[in-house]
């Protein structure tokens, strides 16, 4: 679940998820303060192409087949890197994509 207002946003899983609330009031990365994007890549075999969401995350349209995307709480979007394996998974046989999800703090 992604919520965002106009300044801040945060980002909870549930617990069959793995659990975790993520927070850009208080979160730190780097001991820069953080912000909560989705980086999009619309197609996956051009990882150069590349669009950062910031705002109103939660109204983010998932309209376009076979998009990635990686939700991040980082100090620097612009080099939050594409899921790894989207674009040979994009390519091969049109089955589930693999996702994975990292703990920022690195516990």
């Amino acid at each position: 679940m992604i919520a965002g207002a106009d300044r801040w946003a945060s980002l909870s899983f549930r617990v069959t998820q793995g659990g975790g609330f993520y927070d850009e009031a208080t979160a730190l990365c780097n001991g820069k303060p953080a912000r909560l994007v989705i980086v999009v890549w619309p197609d996956p075999t051009r990882p150069d192409d590349k669009s950062i969401v910031t705002d109103q995350l939660a109204g983010l349209p998932l309209s376009i087949d076979g998009m990635a995307l990686t939700i991040a709480l980082t100090d620097d979007p612009a080099s939050v890197p594409m899921p790894p394996h989207v674009a040979d998974d994009h390519l091969d046989d049109g089955g589930p994509i693999e996702t994975t999800v990292d703990d920022p703090t690195g516990h």
